[in-house]
C-alpha cells in the first residue's frame, strides 16, 4: 500500500493538497483535519495499517445481533475505515427491512485517497447509508438530535480516554429509555466505565476475541 517512510518535506507537501481539496469542498471540514493533525501525538503514524483500523468481526457481529433484536430506526456510530461493523448493521437493516445507518467519519487522507473508506460495504446496502464527512465533536451532537427512536449508538472512533467518555456522555444525554450504546474497545482505559458511573449507568462488558466490548441501556 505504499505506507513505508514518508519524508517531513512529502507529508507536509500531501497534506497540503489535501487541506486545499477538502478546503474548496467545505471549510469546517479543513480544520477538523487541522485539530487532528495538530493534536496528533509525536511518534504515532499518521495513516496506521487499514487492516489494523478494521473493527473486530465480534464487534460486528455483535452489531448485527442487537440490530436484528432491538430493530432500532437509527443506528449511528463514529469511525468507519472500510467499513467491517458497518456492512454488518446495514445487512440487519436490510433483513429488517426498517430503519438507517448515519456514520461519522474523518479518515485518513490516504485511505480516502486510495477508495477504502466503506469499501467493505457492499453496494446493493448503500441504500440506507447516510456518511457524514467530519469530526465527531463537530458533527455527532447534530445527528443525534436529529435522528429518530429507537436508537443505537456504537462508538469506534478516537479511543483516547477524553474522547471516548465524551461520545459516551453526549449519546446518552440525546437518547431515550431503550436506546443502546455500543462501545468497541472498553477494555483499553477506564473511559467508558467511568463514564458508565458518572451518568448513574449499569455497564455491562462483553469478552471478545479482539477485546472487551461496553455496553450500555439508556433508562
Amino acid at each position: 500500500m505504499g505506507q513505508g517512510f514518508e519524508s517531513p518535506l512529502r507529508l507536509g507537501v500531501r497534506r497540503l493538497r489535501f487541506a486545499i481539496r477538502v478546503a474548496r469542498r467545505d471549510p469546517r471540514l479543513l480544520i477538523d483535519y487541522l485539530r487532528l493533525w495538530l493534536g496528533a501525538r509525536g511518534g504515532a503514524p499518521e495513516d496506521p495499517g487499514w487492516a489494523a483500523m478494521d473493527a473486530d468481526r465480534s464487534l460486528a457481529e455483535l452489531a448485527h445481533s442487537l440490530v436484528r433484536e432491538r430493530r432500532p430506526a437509527t443506528v449511528i456510530e463514529t469511525g468507519v475505515a472500510r467499513g467491517i461493523t458497518s456492512a454488518a448493521v446495514l445487512s440487519a437493516l436490510a433483513e429488517n427491512d426498517f430503519g438507517e445507518l448515519h456514520s461519522i467519519d474523518l479518515p485518513p487522507p490516504r485511505m480516502l485517497d486510495d477508495g477504502l473508506v466503506g469499501s467493505a460495504v457492499p453496494e446493493e446496502l448503500k441504500g440506507r447509508w447516510r456518511y457524514h464527512w467530519g469530526s465527531a465533536r463537530r458533527l455527532l451532537p447534530g445527528v443525534l438530535a436529529d435522528s429518530v427512536g429507537p436508537r443505537l449508538f456504537i462508538h469506534d472512533s478516537d479511543h483516547s480516554y477524553r474522547h471516548m467518555r465524551w461520545e459516551i456522555e453526549t449519546a446518552w444525554a440525546a437518547l431515550e429509555p431503550g436506546d443502546v450504546i455500543l462501545c468497541d474497545d472498553a477494555h483499553f482505559h477506564s473511559g467508558f466505565a467511568d463514564a458508565a458511573a458518572a451518568l448513574g449507568a449499569e455497564p455491562r462488558f462483553v469478552d471478545q476475541p479482539g477485546g472487551v466490548t461496553g455496553l450500555l441501556t439508556r433508562s
